[in-house]
């Protein structure tokens, strides 16, 4: 696995942007002082509401994993892969007039570590969940969707076929778009160490919860009235991935009880989902 845990330096791209990333932690000018987070999810968990919801705020500036899709055509890729660093930079010098500037689902929570070091309490990052099994449906809809054109290099899941001995109906690139699916939920043991843990069913539905989570990634370093947060409840959904109701066969039942790890699911405890009726 490629090394995501890379400071500033070791950027082998751009070494002018590089600089200039550096210089904005050591001595912060025209106004970047603001106040940066990051909002670690990898989808299927009302990011793009949030974001939404994030960005009706008028002291935050708010992206949706811009980075990523910036980088889906390698050929005019603006900026090297996981580079969190360097894209907080770039929002923070297009964003200036904000206090708090941001991005849901666009930095890796490997990252997380190195930029908590270089910008210390200017930056927070917390992490979005979402029930396990709804949230696989939905990421399953949403990945059927590059069936036809396979967006997803998925290669790295044969080797949990071959440790899991895993048996799969035909072994194609969609039964392993599934098993890259169900291990996604196994994210949430390396999420734990990034920062704390919010489920999207309380965030789109509690204010208190709400108000909680834009403190956290603010810093308390501005105000959220109560008629804005009844507001941003109000924003209806978006991007809902599921059009219609997914069953499990029994084959990917087992790839779920074979690949999603008890430390996942004792996580997802914690966080208050109860654990499938077929564990």
């Amino acid at each position: 696995m490629v090394d995501k845990l890379r400071i500033v330096e070791s950027y082998a791209a751009d070494t002018f942007r590089n600089d200039q990333a550096k210089k904005w932690i050591e001595r912060p000018y025209h106004n970047l002082s603001q106040q940066l987070f990051a909002v670690i999810s990898w989808g299927a968990a009302a990011t793009s509401w949030l974001s939404k919801a994030l960005n009706s705020h008028p002291e935050i500036f708010c992206l949706h994993s811009l980075n990523i899709y910036l980088n889906f055509d390698k050929d005019r890729r603006s900026f090297p892969r996981n580079d969190g660093l360097e894209y907080l930079y770039l929002i923070a010098r297009s964003a200036f007039a904000y206090k708090v500037i941001g991005d849901v689902h666009g930095i890796s929570r490997y990252d997380i570590p190195e930029i908590r070091k270089l910008l210390d309490k200017r930056f927070n990052a917390v992490v979005v969940v979402r029930e396990p099994l709804p949230r696989l449906k939905s990421t399953l809809s949403h990945l059927r969707l590059n069936m036809k054109y396979p967006l997803y290099n998925v290669d790295y899941v044969n080797d949990i076929i071959k440790n899991k001995k895993l048996i799969l109906p035909h072994n194609d690139y969609g039964d392993r778009l599934f098993v890259h699916g169900v291990n996604m939920l196994n994210a949430i043991v390396e999420e734990n160490n990034v920062g704390k843990i919010y489920r999207s069913e309380d965030l789109t539905t509690n204010k208190s919860i709400l108000f909680e989570f834009i403190e956290e990634i603010t810093g308390g370093k501005i105000k959220t009235d109560s008629e804005l947060l009844s507001n941003m409840l109000k924003i209806d959904k978006v991007n809902k991935h599921v059009k219609e109701e997914i069953q499990f066969d029994d084959w990917q039942i087992d790839v779920i009880k074979s690949v999603v790890s008890d430390k996942a699911w004792e996580l997802y405890s914690k966080c208050g989902y109860d654990k499938p009726s077929f564990l």
